[in-house]
């Protein structure tokens, strides 16, 4: 392998590594930790005398795959305002180092794989609310925006 063929080589594995971590970092990682300690709490608090091993590997597992979804589909949603502001102009998105697309895309499947899995290896009950807490909201100088189906919406309905 010649010298030049070495640098490209070498540039090609620092950009697909570059991509991969541009990737993970639409997962919030740090944060959807988080998500999965309450998680954990949660089954436990629910369970006091134990949580089968399946079903514990199963929720923790989906609801890392929901959580990072959103969290993708929401810094999609958030790109412009992102670009704006200093802390959050270098995310992948507002630097244009993935595109609205792949960002799209990458939560949409992450949203769905994890759906999947808390619906065959927790319960559907699991997956409904994973869903529900899932959806990306956005504030606004009019006030936060919320999907159709949330508490904020069906009280503003009523009114």
């Amino acid at each position: 392998m010649t010298t030049a063929n070495a640098a490209v080589d070498r540039h090609a594995v620092a950009g697909t590594r570059s991509r991969a971590a541009d990737f993970v970092t639409l997962t919030k990682p740090r944060l959807n930790l988080l998500v999965l300690f309450t998680t954990l709490g949660g089954l436990y608090l629910a369970s006091p005398e134990g949580v089968a091993t399946s079903l514990l590997v199963h929720t923790l597992l989906g609801t890392a795959l929901v959580a990072g979804g959103a969290a993708a589909l929401n810094q999609v949603w958030e790109r412009e305002t992102d670009r704006l502001m200093r802390r959050t102009s270098v995310r992948p998105l507002p630097q244009g180092r993935l595109s609205v697309n792949e960002g799209t895309w990458f939560g949409v499947l992450l949203t769905s794989i994890g759906l999947i899995e808390l619906t065959f290896g927790a319960n559907s009950t699991a997956a409904v609310v994973a869903l529900a807490t899932s959806w990306p909201t956005r504030r606004s100088r009019l006030g936060p925006r919320s999907p159709p189906w949330s508490v904020r919406s069906l009280v503003r309905c009523r009114r």
